[in-house]
């Protein structure tokens, strides 16, 4: 978010008009700041929960049938819950079809963290800071809709196209470049740490509800 808010300023797309800008009367800057984190941070973790952590785990099962492998069904899950994703925003204030079309991208950007990881924080992390820095940071719009409060406030400028617009860098070709970059990123971040790239085909594997057995604790009448 801020390679794209550096483009767009450098390339005079965006004005800056202040800082520390309420956007809401009577009410103060920090609390707008604090009451938009707790929302992004809430928002973040409902959505990728759901749209990561139930639809595609519960997909990529429902896909595993024995015409399919678990790997292809891991991805046609990863493809449907993305798109689902970026329909859920379809009716968002001053959407478009790029919009909708760029936010399935995001989903697969977002869901590419749990199809190599197997865990769900590194899509949560970045949901959480994309939408804190684009909106209260940067002033862009969020989804289409604007923030309580932001560090820097904005007019927008240059073709919609490629910033925007009032939706906000995600429906642009600037933000569609950004999140490719950050799909990079990622695959970078995961051979780093884990020293390979592969996709979790256990998010295939089906467990019954009940079916773990847990491991009874010895006792010193065991032992004898």
């Amino acid at each position: 978010m801020m390679l794209i808010f550096a483009c767009e300023y450098l390339l005079g797309w965006v004005e800056i008009n202040s800082f520390f800008k309420s956007n809401i009367p009577d009410v103060p800057f920090y609390s707008g700041i604090i009451s938009s984190f707790f929302m992004f941070f809430l928002v973040s973790i409902y959505e990728e929960t759901f749209s990561r952590g139930y639809q595609l785990r519960n997909l990529a099962e429902g896909f595993n049938l024995k015409f399919l492998s678990p790997t292809t069904a891991v991805i046609l899950a990863y493809i449907v819950s993305s798109s689902f994703f970026g329909l859920l925003h379809a009716g968002n204030p001053n959407s478009t079809f790029i919009s909708t079309f760029n936010l399935i991208i995001t989903g697969l950007f977002l869901g590419l963290g749990i199809i190599l990881t197997g865990n769900l924080s590194l899509s949560i992390g970045i949901h959480i800071t994309w939408n804190f820095f684009q909106g209260n940071v940067f002033g862009f719009p969020v989804s289409g809709s604007s923030t309580p409060a932001s560090f820097i406030a904005i007019t927008q400028k240059g073709n919609d196209l490629i910033t925007g617009g009032k939706f906000g860098p995600e429906a642009g070709l600037i933000g569609l470049f950004a999140v490719l970059l950050g799909c990079v990123l990622i695959f970078a971040w995961v051979f780093y740490t884990r020293h390979e790239i592969k996709l979790k085909s256990c998010l295939a594997d089906f467990s019954p509800p009940g079916s773990l057995v847990l491991e009874k604790p010895s006792t010193d009448a065991d032992a004898d």
